[in-house]
């Protein structure tokens, strides 16, 4: 099962309605939430039988990394820990 898993940044908002036309022409479920949350990753994956976890959430725009260097460090460390785990807790693949 793939569910996208999305909290929509600034990095993601440029895709945002050719992302959300696709998923819904697909029937995929999308979950808008922060990789941050790992409850709410578990929940999504029990929810949905997800058995693959594909991490595209980066931070990624260096201007705003020295702005506000926090965020970068809990969304790109963090939260691909918290993916990570989640994928061995549950047995899934991760990319």
């Amino acid at each position: 099962m793939f569910v996208s898993y999305d909290v929509e940044t600034y990095a993601a908002k440029f895709m945002l309605k050719q992302k959300k036309a696709w998923l819904k022409s697909k029937k995929i479920p999308h979950v808008k939430a922060d990789i941050r949350d790992v409850v709410a990753l578990e929940n999504a994956v029990k929810q949905y039988n997800i058995d693959t976890i594909v991490n595209f959430a980066a931070e990624s725009h260096v201007d705003n990394s020295i702005a506000g260097p926090n965020v970068f460090f809990s969304t790109n460390v963090i939260g691909t820990a918290n993916c990570l785990e989640v994928a061995r807790k549950y047995n899934c693949r991760f990319h």
